[in-house]
């Protein structure tokens, strides 16, 4: 390859990250001008000057960082299967996917920021691999959601025989099903090696075979101990806003909430829209006030997703887009 090519793919690299980035940074502001943003935000600002609620605003943006900590270590034990990469790498790799999945549906393209960062022969065996991180992730939401679901069920919602049906029984078999399908992943991997089809990417996906259930299991043991985090970040807040949201109840609705967020389709313009009304109605239905857990939503939205984001639409510029 002459210079003179070499310089004009240089250019295109440059110009092509660039526009990502000021994409990112044009959507992510769209997002937090919103009125829905706004308002949460103005809400959450006056409630923590007029009740010195400053200390768990502190404790909440210290444990923002941990979250994201947490999700870089399980994507370098991931990524360590097949193509070992420094933490710093693959920190940008998670940041670069929260910038990215503002422009999917329920963040799905977590995994195209996280793949841009590894050399273009690895990205494909890199998105079956976040994709098992995600679905680790996604689990653990399902599971502490369906359990929450069943204890308060009859709290939120009128008892009905077909769906009492649905909650008790379909939902935990169905839970368990999934549980058992996550941890034969490496079994998909042998169907997919003994297919006798000359495609690359078949080659590369079936490699998931190589996944080893210990591998698995920390990934799943990461995504619980980050799903804590979470969980605890608008426990903290909550509680700020009173003695009422003391006890197991409001905790139980902070999972709920988390599972109808994960499962309700939505895209990034809506995403914050969808939040706000599923913790209105999750607060409301059992008598608490619907409109603290909305500011707190916006303001854990603000904490947990849009600062990353900006982080990660900048550590975009830092990928190759063939190496």
């Amino acid at each position: 390859m002459n210079n003179k090519l070499q310089f004009r793919l240089f250019i295109g690299s440059a110009y092509f990250k660039v526009l990502l980035m000021l994409l990112s940074f044009i959507l992510i502001f769209w997002q937090v001008n919103s009125t829905e943003v706004r308002s949460g935000l103005s809400n959450f600002r006056q409630h923590a000057e007029h009740s010195q609620a400053f200390g768990p605003i502190y404790i909440v943006l210290l444990l923002m960082p941990v979250n994201w900590l947490i999700e870089s270590v399980k994507w370098k034990l991931l990524t360590n299967d097949f193509y070992p990469q420094s933490f710093m790498l693959c920190a940008r790799g998670v940041l670069s996917g929260i910038a990215i999945s503002f422009f999917t549906p329920n963040r799905s393209g977590d995994f195209a920021g996280r793949i841009l960062h590894l050399p273009a022969s690895e990205r494909i065996n890199g998105a079956v691999h976040s994709l098992a991180g995600s679905i680790a992730q996604l689990l653990i939401t399902l599971t502490a959601g369906i359990v929450a679901l069943v204890i308060v069920f009859e709290k939120i919602f009128e008892i009905n025989e077909l769906f009492s049906s649905f909650i008790y029984i379909v939902l935990p078999l169905a839970l368990i099903a999934f549980h058992v399908l996550f941890f034969r992943i490496p079994m998909f991997g042998n169907y997919l090696s003994h297919i006798k089809l000359n495609y690359k990417w078949i080659e590369k996906v079936s490699a998931i075979k190589n996944i080893s259930r210990i591998l698995l299991l920390k990934v799943y043991a990461l995504s619980m101990l980050r799903y804590f985090v979470f969980t605890l970040q608008f426990w903290i807040l909550l509680q700020s806003f009173g003695d009422m949201y003391s006890g197991w109840l409001p905790l139980a609705l902070i999972m709920i909430s988390f599972l109808f967020i994960s499962v309700i389709p939505s895209f990034a313009l809506s995403e914050i829209g969808i939040r706000g009304s599923v913790c209105i109605f999750l607060f409301s239905a059992v008598g608490y006030n619907g409109t603290d857990a909305l500011v707190i939503s916006v303001a854990i939205w603000m904490i947990n997703v849009v600062l990353p984001a900006i982080a990660g639409a900048v550590s975009m510029l830092y990928f190759k887009l063939s190496n």
